[in-house]
């Protein structure tokens, strides 16, 4: 193995020792534990309320936050910290409103600007990101569009229909890095958008969250965020 290899092993080894801590956590009963990524830039904070207490988060760009707990409930409402343009002064309605489905064992809230609503709105897509569902070794491709979209993802064919979401696992013939293509069904038909090689680290998984946008003259391509996380020293905890 090369010194620049080993170099690069260790600087994500000590990554994974930072946050193994963090994550292995079990829900109180009533309670609901989940992470939050932005999928596009943002600038300023969001609030919710839970259990009588006002709770600031800041969802970070391609990366997930730390474990946050909630009272379980089928929805979650964000007011911004400060409504933009306006320091000081409350907006009564949401800035985002997470809907959470039924069954999650520990959801990701994906929020996106939505400049139709205004600035400082978002939607809020919800994933089920728990070490059961997407074990370390393995990428998922998360389909967010209304059009069909194919990947092949270490060396794994896979079609994900809109809304829906599809899984490889990295065998060892990805001894070292993999390799991930997603393609569009787009108006024009089928056309490859998103190629990218990503280097395989022990206890890692990726997340590719694939969005469909408007580009000229009617057509469409491809918004891939590659989401990577180590998988906690005591992920049985969460599981």
């Amino acid at each position: 193995m090369s010194r620049t290899r080993i170099r690069q092993l260790g600087f994500w080894l000590c990554l994974a020792a930072i946050g193994t801590c963090v994550d292995a956590a079990n829900s109180r009963p009533g309670f609901l534990m989940f992470r939050v990524c932005a999928l596009d830039w943002m600038e300023a904070g969001l609030v919710f309320e839970s259990a009588g207490k006002v709770i600031s988060v800041l969802p970070p760009r391609h990366t997930r936050t730390q474990l946050i707990e909630a009272l379980a409930s089928p929805t979650i409402a964000f007011f911004p910290e400060s409504p933009p343009n306006n320091p000081g002064v409350t907006r009564c309605e949401p800035a985002a409103v997470a809907t959470i489905p039924a069954g999650l064992r520990r959801p990701l809230l994906l929020f996106e600007q939505a400049p139709s609503r205004g600035e400082g709105y978002y939607n809020v897509f919800v994933v089920e990101d728990s070490w059961t569902s997407q074990p370390a070794g393995s990428v998922r491709v998360v389909n967010l569009s209304t059009l069909q979209m194919a990947a092949r993802v270490a060396r794994k064919d896979l079609v994900i229909e809109p809304g829906r979401e599809e899984t490889a696992t990295i065998t060892e013939l990805e001894a070292t890095h993999f390799s991930a293509k997603v393609a569009l069904n787009g108006p024009d038909g089928w056309k490859v958008d998103y190629d990218t090689v990503q280097q395989v680290v022990p206890r890692m998984r990726y997340l590719l969250v694939c969005r469909a946008v408007p580009k000229a003259a009617g057509a469409v391509g491809l918004n891939v965020a590659l989401l990577r996380d180590f998988e906690p020293n005591s992920a049985q905890l969460q599981r």
